[in-house]
């Protein structure tokens, strides 16, 4: 029966150490899981974020940029064409009037001060639409880009947020396995303590009776 006692207690401390290994292991797991959790929900939230702030910049690009460009544009084309036809019949009248021979001399720069503002005019009518064009083509770009980086941030937003109901889940489950191991080793250390009770009780009847 001696025998029998130092076995079980043998036994009993290999099921404890083993119990209390398996509870540390998954403690490091339960940390593991709830770190994860934490940084899901913080992770979407930055997401979320991120995501105001594209819309919002793809919106402030189309109402202060593409939109007004446009306006401009179209207002630009017809008020400068306007005024280069006044110019032009102006010069018109303009020569008419020094061929006349009524122009005093002192008119007689008259002429080429039209020609230098129709040439001016005549540029900012070429050039002007051009670089209206190349600026909303730019913010069209820029448009584009805001969009595409808000459907992606809503996409990862989206999987942070499918994601963190498994890792609370992790978290709860692995809290139960932690709290029913160390409900098992309280019980394996009640039994090897009774074990020791009943060893010392074999051994002193043994002694009694001179068994050796």
């Amino acid at each position: 029966e001696m025998q029998d006692c130092v076995e079980d207690k043998q036994q009993l401390t290999a099921q404890i150490v083993s119990t209390r290994q398996a509870a540390r292991l998954k403690r490091s797991a339960r940390a593991a899981a709830a770190v994860r959790a934490t940084s899901l929900a913080a992770w979407a939230q930055r997401a979320n974020g991120s995501r105001a702030i594209c819309a919002a910049v793809e919106t402030s690009l189309a109402q202060t940029c593409t939109e007004p460009l446009d306006n401009v544009s179209a207002a630009y084309s017809f008020s400068l064409g306007e005024a280069v036809a006044r110019l032009e019949a102006a010069q018109a009248a303009i020569s008419e009037y020094m061929n006349s021979g009524e122009a005093p001399p002192e008119a007689s720069g008259l002429s080429d001060a039209m020609e230098s503002i129709l040439a001016s005019l005549g540029a900012m009518r070429d050039d002007v639409p051009v670089a209206l064009a190349t600026t909303r083509s730019a913010c069209g770009d820029l448009a584009v880009e805001a969009s595409a980086s808000t459907a992606r941030l809503a996409a990862v937003q989206g999987d942070l947020e499918t994601a963190a109901p498994a890792a609370e889940a992790l978290v709860n489950t692995t809290a139960g396995e932690v709290a029913g191991l160390e409900q098992q080793e309280e019980e394996l250390v009640a039994q090897r303590l009774a074990a020791e009770v009943r060893c010392e009780g074999t051994l002193n009847v043994t002694a009694l009776l001179g068994i050796r």
